[in-house]
């Protein structure tokens, strides 16, 4: 699992992004920030994540996917979790009531 684990989050990150608003392919948002040197406070590059917003069914949706499709347990779970929930992903939308 470890040394695909860049590739899960990436994968992971393009379907998020290629269903978010708006659509964006999440690889050209990491090379546009690369190429152009948009960092952030911390020095990490900044693809503007809160430009896009994913509606939270489908969020979980996909995030429920690669933990099936991957088979991902403890204690990968919890790093997983925090990679998609924490990092660069789109905004979620909270779902009206």
């Amino acid at each position: 699992m470890k040394k695909d684990w860049n590739k899960i989050i990436t994968e992971c990150m393009c379907e998020l992004y290629a269903n978010s608003t708006p659509k964006a392919d999440f690889n050209e948002l990491v090379q546009f920030a690369k190429d152009n040197n948009v960092v952030d406070s911390t020095g990490r590059y900044n693809i503007h994540f809160e430009n896009y917003e994913i509606e939270e069914s489908k969020f979980k949706e996909i995030f429920d996917s690669y933990v099936k499709k991957y088979k991902i347990k403890k204690p990968y779970l919890y790093s997983f979790t925090v990679e998609i929930y924490l990092g660069a992903s789109p905004k979620i939308k909270h779902n009206e009531q």
